[in-house]
C-alpha cells in the first residue's frame, strides 16, 4: 500500500486515519463519582450505529445495568450531554449487549439531528464492501475511566478516547467473539513502546475490521466493518471478549 508520495502506508497509520474518521461515533456514559455531585467519571463506552436509515445507541448490557443503579444517567454523544434515563434498551444479557433505537423526535430534541436531518457520525451495521478485501487488522475504541474524570462545570473539556490495534480475532459462536490483546506489549504508530491506561471504562465500545479497496488504479481507500462490541477484558489470558454484530442485529430486529 502506497501513499501519494510513494511511501508505504503501515497498518498502524491506516488505523490512525480510521480512528480519526469514526471517533465521534463513539460515546461514553458518565455519572457522579461516589460522594460527589460535581465530580464525574466515565462508567462505560458505546457507539452510534446506522441500520437501514435508523440510528441506534449500542453498548454493553452490564454498562446500562451499572448506569441504572446511579442517580444520573448521561451519555456524551458527539460531545453533547444527553439524558438517557427514559431511553428504552433491548438487551441480551448472555451476549452482554444492549441497544436503544434513537427515533427522530428523540434525536432532534436531544440535538443529535439538526433540521437538515444531518446526524452525528455513525458506524454502519451493514457496510457495503464490494471490491474491498480484509486486511486482517482490527481495532477497538473506548473511553478509559482513568482518563475521563472531570468536574461538572468543565465546559468544552476534551475527553480522552483510546484506540488499540489488533491482528487476531477468534469467533467463539454466533453471539460471542474474543481477540488476543496484550496491554503490556503495546507500541505507538511510530513503533515506540507505549504505556496505555487501564481498560476500565471501554466496555461497550466498537470492535472494527479494516478493509481496503482492491483496485490498483485508485488512491488507497479503506472502510471498516463492525465485528462486535467490547464486553470484557482478561489481563491474565490477554484477551478481549465481546458480542458479535449478529448479536447486536438480533437486538435491533427484536
Amino acid at each position: 500500500m502506497m501513499k501519494s508520495d510513494g511511501l508505504a502506508i503501515s497498518n498502524a497509520e491506516i488505523v490512525d486515519e480510521l480512528v480519526a474518521e469514526f471517533r465521534r461515533a463513539v460515546v461514553f456514559f458518565v455519572s457522579p463519582k461516589a460522594n460527589s455531585s460535581v465530580q464525574f467519571e466515565s462508567v462505560g463506552s458505546g457507539f452510534i450505529a446506522l441500520y437501514r436509515e435508523s440510528i441506534f445507541l449500542v453498548t454493553a448490557h452490564h454498562v446500562i445495568t451499572s448506569i441504572n443503579e446511579r442517580s444520573s444517567r448521561i451519555a456524551l454523544i458527539a460531545n453533547k450531554a444527553v439524558d438517557i434515563s427514559k431511553l428504552p434498551f433491548i438487551a441480551d444479557e448472555g451476549a452482554d449487549i444492549a441497544v436503544a433505537h434513537l427515533d427522530g423526535r428523540w434525536a432532534i430534541k436531544s440535538g443529535l439531528i439538526d433540521e437538515s436531518r444531518r446526524t452525528v457520525p455513525t458506524i454502519k451495521l451493514e457496510p457495503v464492501l464490494d471490491k474491498y478485501r480484509s486486511l486482517n487488522t482490527y481495532f477497538f475504541m473506548g473511553y478509559p475511566t482513568s482518563k475521563n474524570e472531570f468536574r461538572k462545570y468543565d465546559h468544552g473539556r476534551s475527553h480522552y478516547l483510546q484506540a488499540y490495534s489488533l491482528t487476531e480475532l477468534n469467533r467463539l459462536d454466533d453471539r460471542k467473539i474474543s481477540l488476543k490483546f496484550d496491554i503490556g506489549n503495546m507500541t505507538t504508530t511510530e513503533g515506540k513502546s507505549a504505556n496505555p491506561p487501564h481498560l476500565k471504562g471501554i466496555s461497550g465500545g466498537p470492535i472494527l475490521e479494516v478493509f481496503q479497496h482492491t483496485s490498483a488504479n485508485v488512491q488507497p481507500m479503506f472502510r471498516v466493518k463492525l465485528v462486535g462490541s467490547i464486553a470484557s477484558w482478561n489481563k491474565k489470558s490477554k484477551e478481549i471478549a465481546g458480542a458479535t454484530t449478529g448479536a447486536i442485529l438480533s437486538c435491533v430486529n427484536s
